[in-house]
C-alpha cells in the first residue's frame, strides 16, 4: 500500500541529492543532536545505501536517544523528537534496521510515543503517522512479532488507532497493515487478536469504511481490511466463526470481487475468501450459497492484462480452500464444465510462457487436486480433456521448481487413485519413465510424491 502521509513532507530536497555523499552522511550521523542536522539527514534516507550507512555508523542510537524519554510535560513533542521519528520511519525501510531496533529495545519507545501522540490528537497527528510507518516496517519481520505483542501492540491498535476511525481514517489503514503482518502465519497471535477484542473492529473496517475516507483512499482501505481479515482468520476456527456470525461479512467479501473494483482489491478479497473458508465447512457453504464461484471464475478465465498472475494465484488459493472436502463445489464444477476447463487452460497457458509463474502453477495444481479428489466424473473429465495429461506430465522435468514437482505428482496420484482406466492413460504417455527419475530428486517431498504417483501408474 502506498503511504498516505510520507515523511518526505518534512523536507523535499531529494531532487538535488548527491548520489555519493557518504562523507556528508557520516558528519550528520556524528552530530544528530540538533534539528538542522536531523532535517538534512532525512533527504538521504530515500536511498538504502544511506540507510545502511546510518545503521552501521550507530545513527539509530542517536535517533532513539531523542525519543527515549517521551514528549514534553505538556504532552507535545520537540522539533528534534518529531524529526527523529521521521528519520526512524524512513530507516525502517532497511531490512536489518528492523531487527536492530528490536535488539536495542526500541519497540516499547516507539509504542509509547504513539500512545502519547494519540492522546494529544489532533495536535500530534504527524508524530502518530511516523510511529505507525515505523511499526509497519518493524512488523514485517518474523523475529519482531512476539516482541510487538509483548510490548502491547494490540492494545495500542485498539485504543490509540481505532479511536481515530472517523476523524483520521488514514492511521487505521496503518493499524490494519501492522495487525495483518503480525498475525500472518501465527496461530498463537491469531488467538491473542481474538482475545483482544480487535476482530469486530477489523470486520467493521470491511463492512463500513468511514464516511470521512477520501474516495481515492477507498481501494487502499479495502485492501488493508481484506488483507487483515485474511491474516487473522486463516484456518482459525474462533475468528472464522466470528466472521460467519457477523451479518453481511461473507457477502461483503464476495462483493469486493466485483470487476468494477481495483484489481488489488479483488486480489485481497480472494485471499480473504481462502482464509475464512480454510477448514471451515460452514463458511465454505455460506460463500457458495452467496455465489462466490461466479465471483471468482472470471479471474481464472481472464488472465493478463485484465487480471495479473498474482490475482489469479490468489483465486486459485481461494478455490483450493473452498473445495477442500466440499461436495457442493464439486457439483458446481460437474454442472459447469467451463470451470474445470478454465483451470486446465490456465495450466496449459503457463507452460507456453517464457517462464512459468511458480506460485500460480502450484496453487492451480493444488486447487485441481481438491476439486477432482475422489470424484469420478471430474477426474475423468480432467484426464479426457485435450492436452491435460500431456500438460501435467510436461511439468515433471527434474529441473522444474520443486514446489511444482510436488504439486504435480500429488495431482497425478489423486487422479489415478484406485482407477485403472485413468492410470492407463498416463501409462500410455510413458508416465513411469518420466516419474522414475524424480525418486532420486534432492527434495524429500518430491521423492515421496513421485513414489506415490508411481504406485498408481
Amino acid at each position: 500500500m502506498s503511504q498516505i502521509i510520507d515523511v518526505v513532507d518534512v523536507i523535499d530536497m531529494s531532487s538535488g541529492l548527491p548520489q555519493n555523499d557518504q562523507a556528508v552522511v557520516s558528519e550528520l550521523v556524528n552530530n544528530l543532536n540538533n534539528a538542522s542536522n536531523l532535517q538534512q539527514l532525512i533527504q538521504y534516507l530515500d536511498l538504502d545505501k544511506y540507510r545502511k550507512q546510518v545503521r552501521v555508523e550507530g545513527g539509530l542510537n542517536s535517533l532513539f536517544g531523542h525519543i527515549t524519554n517521551g514528549p514534553l510535560e505538556n504532552g507535545l513533542f520537540t522539533n528534534e523528537q518529531i524529526l527523529a521519528l521521521a528519520n526512524i520511519a524512513k530507516m525502517c525501510n532497511n531490512l536489518p534496521t528492523r531487527e536492530e531496533i528490536r535488539r536495542m529495545g526500541g519497540i516499547p519507545h516507539l509504542i509509547a510515543c504513539g500512545q502519547a501522540a494519540s492522546a494529544k490528537a489532533p495536535n500530534c497527528d504527524k508524530e502518530l503517522v511516523y510511529v505507525l510507518q515505523s511499526l509497519v516496517g518493524i512488523s514485517d519481520c518474523d523475529k519482531n512479532k512476539s516482541s510487538l505483542i509483548d510490548e502491547g501492540i494490540l492494545d495500542f491498535i485498539l485504543n490509540a488507532v481505532y479511536s481515530r476511525y472517523d476523524d483520521f481514517p488514514d492511521v487505521v489503514i496503518y493499524g490494519l497493515e501492522i495487525l495483518s503482518k503480525v498475525a500472518s502465519s501465527n496461530a498463537n497471535i491469531q488467538n491473542k487478536v481474538a482475545a483482544s477484542g480487535l476482530v469486530p473492529y477489523v470486520i467493521q473496517s470491511l463492512l463500513s469504511p468511514p464516511n470521512t475516507l477520501p474516495n481515492d483512499s477507498l481501494p487502499s482501505w479495502q485492501c488493508a481490511a481484506a488483507d487483515c481479515l485474511a491474516s487473522i482468520s486463516y484456518a482459525n476456527r474462533k475468528v472464522q466463526a466470528q466472521v460467519r456470525k457477523t451479518k453481511g461479512t461473507l457477502k461483503s467479501i464476495g462483493k469486493l470481487m466485483d470487476s468494477s473494483n481495483d484489481e488489488s482489491v479483488r486480489r485481497s478479497a480472494a485471499l480473504a475468501v481462502g482464509a475464512v473458508s480454510e477448514g471451515d465447512f460452514a463458511n465454505q457453504n455460506q460463500l457458495i450459497k452467496f455465489g462466490i464461484v461466479d465471483d471468482l471464475m472470471p479471474i481464472i478465465l481472464n488472465g493478463p492484462p485484465e487480471n495479473s498472475y498474482q490475482t489469479q494465484k490468489a483465486v486459485c488459493q481461494a478455490f483450493r480452500s473452498l473445495a477442500r472436502g466440499n461436495l457442493k463445489i464439486q457439483k458446481i464444477f460437474k454442472d459447469n464444465p467451463v470451470c474445470l476447463d478454465g483451470f486446465i487452460g490456465l495450466l496449459i497457458d503457463q507452460q507456453q510462457q517464457p517462464s512459468m509463474n511458480v506460485g500460480l502453477v502450484c496453487q492451480c495444481l493444488h486447487a485441481l487436486t481438491e476439486i477432482t479428489k475422489d470424484n469420478k466424473i471430474l477426474s475423468d473429465a480432467f484426464v479426457n480433456a485435450d492436452n491435460s495429461c500431456e500438460s501435467l506430465l510436461g511439468l515433471l522435468d527434474p529441473e522444474t521448481h520443486k514446489l511444482i514437482l510436488y504439486a504435480a505428482t500429488g495431482l497425478i496420484f489423486a487422479l489415478t487413485k484406485k482407477n485403472k482406466k485413468r492410470a492407463a492413460k498416463f501409462q500410455q504417455l510413458d508416465a513411469r519413465s518420466i516419474l522414475t527419475p524424480l525418486k532420486k530428486h534432492s527434495d524429500p517431498k518430491v521423492k515421496k510424491g513421485a513414489s506415490w504417483a508411481l504406485e498408481n501408474v
